[in-house]
């Protein structure tokens, strides 16, 4: 019977592991940083408001072994916005966790949109407001 207990405890032992969630303090960063930006700043001091860190939610079991199930950088992608008369660079960063599916998705990044490489506005609804303006389209 102890046997038995021993083998129990050493098989939920390994089970356990160690998780780490760094994309939640990433994603926290990145909102508190948000309220540290103003209209008209340059691209370059936005990123370094921002940062550039990359974060990793990972499992680690007791024997090191560790899987990778969720990752991030900031900012986390770029894409270049264009109509007839006007390009608009937009930077997007983590900032919500919707579902914790492991999967990063549009409604859980919010979009900085820059204008000849100076911020003009951030969210998902200045962002819609453009495209709709200057029939945007993705480049």
């Amino acid at each position: 019977m102890k046997k038995k207990i021993s083998i129990t405890l050493v098989f939920c032992t390994l089970l356990i592991g160690c998780y780490s969630y760094e994309c939640n303090e990433l994603k926290n960063a990145n909102r508190v940083n948000l309220n540290n930006l103003k209209l008209g700043m340059t691209k370059t001091k936005v990123i370094q408001i921002m940062g550039e860190s990359t974060c990793e939610n990972s499992f680690t079991n007791p024997i090191g072994q560790k899987w990778i199930f969720e990752s991030a950088t900031n900012p986390y992608r770029n894409e270049i916005l264009q109509s007839k008369e006007n390009t608009f660079e937009i930077l997007y960063y983590l900032t919500d966790i919707q579902k914790d599916d492991n999967a990063i998705t549009d409604d859980e990044l919010t979009p900085l949109v820059f204008d000849g490489g100076v911020l003009i506005g951030w969210g998902r609804s200045f962002l819609n407001e453009k495209i709709q303006k200057y029939e945007l389209r993705i480049r």
